[in-house]
């Protein structure tokens, strides 16, 4: 397994960018960029999918601050990381 520190790099998991944004939502362990958020129309009241928005960041917050406070509070530290795992890392399935 390779793990990669990102540091405090963040990107839009749909577009890829959309740091500077306002706002966002995490979708999973997707985050979604305010950019994305209001394209695609997340924050809508009717929204018909809203059910699957995991948390809607404040609107008032970059979207890299917001992530950045996030991963704080869920992992213990500002800083990203990315796994990558060879098949071999896994167990074998019965």
């Amino acid at each position: 397994m390779i793990t990669i520190n990102i540091g405090d790099n963040v990107h839009c998991d749909f577009c890829n960018g959309g740091a500077e944004s306002k706002g966002g939502v995490m979708i999973g362990s997707h985050a979604v960029c305010g950019t994305c958020t209001d394209k695609y129309g997340y924050l809508k009241e009717d929204y018909e999918y809203a059910d699957e928005i995991s948390f809607k960041f404040p609107q008032d917050k970059t979207f890299k601050d917001n992530v950045l406070a996030y991963r704080n509070v869920t992992t213990g530290t500002r800083e990203g990381t990315i796994e990558i795992k060879a098949w071999d890392d896994f167990e074998e399935l019965d």
